[in-house]
């Protein structure tokens, strides 16, 4: 299934306004990739446009902590972009899992 943050987490925003991420899961709970199609950075694109932000997502699990610094590199000088688009791929993702019967945790 793929799913558009902004329709799950609507109030999650960069520095710049609101961003748009289609997120891709699995039946499992996986995330297959994600795409971020919207998004304004003040001081140019070196932000979440990154490919290696978006990398980084493929294969976690819904279970994952999502932590900057931790699980997610800040690929970016762009904490506060880095940190909304996380929670917002991380805040959606599960709340589309609920809906699943995913299997137990290992």
């Amino acid at each position: 299934m793929a799913f558009w943050t902004t329709d799950l987490q609507p109030l999650e925003r960069g520095y710049d306004g609101p961003i748009k991420i289609l997120v891709g899961l699995d039946t499992k709970g996986i995330i297959t990739g994600i795409i971020v199609t919207e998004h304004r950075e003040p001081y140019g694109n070196f932000s979440i446009d990154l490919p290696q932000f978006a990398a980084q997502f493929k294969g976690k699990s819904v279970r994952d902590p999502f932590k900057v610094g931790a699980d997610i590199d800040a690929v970016s000088r762009a904490s506060i972009s880095i940190g909304s688009a996380t929670r917002a791929i991380r805040n959606s993702a599960r709340r589309m899992a609920r809906e699943l019967p995913l299997p137990e945790a290992r």
